[in-house]
């Protein structure tokens, strides 16, 4: 029984240290044509592969969707590349998207 606690602590632990850590913020702002919603994106340098661009510079691209739901129905999507800088080490991305939430129609 400890061998097998062991190996499940190594696999999460395994699992952990792949993962992608980023964090995603937000903030809604109300106009009169509707909801502007802007998105902050942090992403973790250490936590994505950085492929080689030169013999200088390397560069890790991470791909985002976005999903905006309204009960149980997509209302809108996105999806989109984030590239990070071009530099010699890893280093922490961030990215702010903004888009324009459509007041519903009453009918």
């Amino acid at each position: 029984m400890k061998r097998y606690g062991l190996w499940m602590v190594l696999l999460l632990w395994f699992q952990a240290s792949w993962a992608l850590e980023a964090t995603v913020d937000y903030a809604v702002f109300q106009q009169p044509s509707g909801a502007y919603l802007e998105i902050y994106l942090h992403i973790v340098g250490r936590s994505v592969k950085y492929v080689p661009i030169d013999t200088l510079h390397q560069q890790a691209t991470v791909e985002v969707v976005l999903l905006f739901k309204q009960q149980d129905q997509i209302v809108k999507a996105d999806k989109f590349r984030l590239s990070s800088p071009l530099s010699a080490q890893a280093i922490d991305f961030i990215d702010l998207k903004d888009t324009h939430l459509h007041r519903p129609t009453t009918t």
